[in-house]
């Protein structure tokens, strides 16, 4: 059981991937880039059926509403465009101060944005009677945070932020007349010593549930969801740029400014286990560095932009390997022993060198 390199694309576009998604009704996996252009490609063969430069700015996230089938897409150009399953624009949404980050809380049916020190939550309104699919009449503001809010999670009725001023805030959401905002019930004012770039939500299959973030300070941050301190992971030479959970072989995967590899971490003991998977035990030597890191769910697969502006996929195959032993020397055979219930040994003879 192991994700493996299923392909890469390497012609992308002439200027930076900053965003990746994925497309469930077309089956496309989607780029957006610094300047503006979204391109389209199918998962089966690759090919780019789309290319389009509608924003006029950096392409900073996409998100797929399930239920009116579109695909939003923000940029720091100021507006939010909802493209339709024909990769059409479907509406244009303009706020005159850049998008840094989207969720969608549907438990409460509202979208939630993060701008420039200050949180902005719409009501969905997917048959546009207030004349766009998000109701801008009556929004709430939450400007608890003093920078950009770089990310945005929710987890049912919880909403997670966590920005360029360090601060990591948890808020209860709510939905009632007169009452559809954002209430703090935590908020760590110093969560990393410098802004955080990234945050994931985790929830494995035994219902764990951990909040981690990486940071400008070279170091990863796992919480429990209701804002302890759990695990510190550092160690790492440059800005984390990316986290990314996948769940099939239970590995957080953290991507940062200097390495053509992820560092593969177990988040429940914040132990790494890079080097007892091998998924990408054959790309240490390569000459770009990962930056953004996305697990699509419906494709059990992860997809990653390099700084060479590629973006690579790894599937996960059932039939992989779940554990790789690195040796300096030729295995000759292997042997296994048990001498406690809960202690595991092998034995691995390497000519006339014995471990």
């Amino acid at each position: 059981m192991a994700m493996e390199k299923q392909n890469v694309l390497k012609e992308t576009h002439h200027r930076s991937v900053t965003a990746l998604g994925y497309h469930p009704l077309r089956r496309e996996i989607i780029a957006g880039f610094e300047d503006g252009f979204i391109k389209m490609w199918e998962v089966e063969g690759y090919k780019l059926s789309v290319s389009n430069h509608e924003h006029q700015g950096w392409v900073t996230a996409f998100l797929y509403w399930h239920e009116a089938k579109v695909m939003f897409s923000s940029s720091n150009d100021g507006t939010i465009i909802a493209w339709s399953t024909a990769a059409a624009v479907h509406d244009r949404i303009s706020f005159g101060s850049p998008v840094y980050s989207m969720a969608l809380n549907l438990r409460r049916h509202q979208l939630v944005c993060g701008f420039n020190a200050c949180i902005r939550v719409f009501s969905l309104d997917e048959n546009r009677e207030s004349g766009h699919l998000i109701n801008l009449k009556y929004s709430y503001n939450s400007r608890e945070h003093s920078d950009i809010i770089k990310c945005i999670v929710c987890l049912e009725s919880r909403v997670y932020s966590a920005g360029f001023d360090q601060k990591l805030i948890i808020y209860d959401s709510s939905s009632y007349p007169g009452n559809r905002g954002l209430t703090p019930v935590f908020c760590n004012p110093k969560a990393h010593d410098a802004g955080i770039s990234c945050l994931v939500l985790i929830r494995d299959s035994e219902n764990n549930t951990w909040l981690v973030t990486g940071s400008f300070d070279k170091v990863v941050k796992i919480w429990s969801q209701d804002g302890k301190l759990t695990h510190r992971l550092d160690g790492f030479l440059s800005t984390i740029t990316d986290l990314c959970y996948v769940p099939k072989n239970k590995t957080l995967w953290v991507s940062c400014g200097t390495s053509p590899v992820a560092a593969l971490y177990d988040p429940k003991s914040g132990e790494n286990v890079s080097d007892f998977i091998g998924t990408f035990q054959d790309e240490e030597n390569e000459k770009y560095h990962l930056q953004h890191m996305k697990y699509i769910p419906e494709l059990n697969q992860v997809i990653a932009s390099s700084s060479r502006r590629y973006i690579l996929m790894w599937k996960y195959n059932p039939q992989g390997c779940i554990t790789t032993l690195k040796c300096k020397h030729a295995v000759e055979c292997l042997t296994y022993s048990k001498f406690l219930p809960t202690i595991y040994t092998t034995y691995i003879s390497l000519g006339f060198y014995y471990c």
